[in-house]
C-alpha cells in the first residue's frame, strides 16, 4: 500500500510540474533551457511522460515563433480590383486572407494563398471593404493582423484616372478625392472646332502614395497661377498662396504649322497646375489641381 501511495503521489507531483511548465511557456511566449523543470522518481511510466512533456513544448514553441499578420499595404487596381501584400513570416508556407463590408468580418470571404506575400482580389463591389491575413504552419493558425480598410469609389477612380489621363501624374487609385468641378469648353483654330475642358480638384494622398507624384513634381519659383486665379470664384477650393508648399506648371502642346512659311504657330493642348498644400491629417497631402486644355 505504501508502495501504491507513493507512485500515485509521485505522478501528481509530476502532472502539476508539467502543467506548470506549460503555464508559464504560454505567459511568456517562449521556452529556454533555463525554464526546464527536472522532477527525477523512479517509475515504469517516467519515460512516456517526458516525451508527451516535450512534445507539448515543442508544440508550444512553435506557436510563440508564429508572429501575429501585418499587413504592408493595399492598392487599388481598378474600380473593382485590389493588390494585398503582407510581411513575410519564417516558416509560413500558407497565408489566410479574410475580407468583408463589415468591420466584424461578417459574410466574409476567405482566401488561402501559398508561399507568396501578396495577392490580387478580383470581383469587388463599391463600397467600403476590411481585410486582415494570418499565418498557418501545419494545423497551427497565427493571430490574425490589424484590420485595414479600403474604400472602392467608381466616381473617386474615373475622375483620378482623367486626371492622369491629362498628364500622367501617376496619381494612386487609393487617394481621396475631396471635389472636384469639370466644364467642357470649345476652342477654334484655322476654321476647326476642338473640344476641351476646365477641370478643379481637390485631392488627399498619403504620403506614400505621393512619392511617385512627387518625382514628377519639381519645386519651382515660375508659377504663372493663370488658372489659379480663376479657381479662386470656386467656394471649395479654399486655398491661399502662402499655404502653397510646391507647385509646377506642366504643358503639353502641339504645334500647328499654318504654312511653310510658319514656323512659330502653336495651339495649347493642355495646361495643368499643381499646387501642393500641408493637411492636419498626420502622414497626408493635399492637393490641388487646375486644369485647361483639350
Amino acid at each position: 500500500m505504501r508502495k501504491g501511495v507513493n507512485m500515485k503521489f509521485t505522478k501528481e507531483i509530476r502532472r502539476i510540474a508539467a502543467l506548470f511548465l506549460i503555464m508559464v511557456i504560454v505567459i511568456t511566449g517562449s521556452a529556454t533551457s533555463s525554464m526546464a523543470i527536472n522532477i527525477n522518481f523512479k517509475g515504469k511510466n517516467s519515460q512516456k511522460v517526458e516525451k508527451k512533456q516535450e512534445a507539448q513544448i515543442k508544440s508550444l514553441k512553435s506557436v510563440s515563433r508564429l508572429r501575429k499578420g501585418d499587413i504592408q499595404y493595399i492598392k487599388i487596381l481598378n474600380k473593382n480590383s485590389i493588390k494585398l501584400k503582407w510581411k513575410k513570416m519564417n516558416q509560413v508556407k500558407r497565408y489566410q486572407i479574410q475580407y468583408s463590408k463589415s468591420k466584424k468580418m461578417m459574410n466574409s470571404k476567405l482566401k488561402t494563398v501559398k508561399k507568396r506575400n501578396s495577392v490580387k482580389i478580383y470581383n469587388l463591389n463599391k463600397g467600403i471593404y476590411y481585410f486582415r491575413v494570418r499565418g498557418i504552419k501545419g494545423k497551427i493558425k497565427g493571430k490574425w493582423s490589424k484590420i485595414r480598410k479600403v474604400t472602392l469609389d467608381s466616381d473617386n477612380i474615373d475622375v483620378i484616372k482623367q486626371i492622369n489621363s491629362k498628364y500622367n501624374l501617376k496619381l494612386s487609385l487609393n487617394a481621396k478625392l475631396i471635389n472636384y468641378e469639370i466644364d467642357k469648353l470649345e476652342y477654334q483654330f484655322d476654321g476647326k472646332k476642338y473640344e476641351g475642358c476646365t477641370m478643379f480638384a481637390k485631392i488627399q494622398i498619403s504620403d506614400s502614395d505621393f512619392k511617385e507624384t512627387d518625382k514628377i513634381i519639381k519645386k519651382s519659383q515660375n508659377l504663372s497661377y493663370s488658372i489659379f486665379d480663376k479657381a479662386k470664384k470656386i467656394s471649395w477650393w479654399k486655398l491661399k498662396k502662402r499655404d502653397i508648399i510646391k507647385g509646377q506648371d506642366f504643358f503639353n502642346t502641339l504645334k500647328v504649322y499654318t504654312n511653310e512659311e510658319d514656323s512659330q504657330g502653336i495651339v495649347v493642348r493642355g495646361h495643368m497646375e499643381v499646387y501642393i498644400a500641408e493637411v492636419a491629417k498626420k502622414g497626408y497631402k493635399l492637393l490641388y489641381i487646375c486644369y485647361e486644355g483639350a
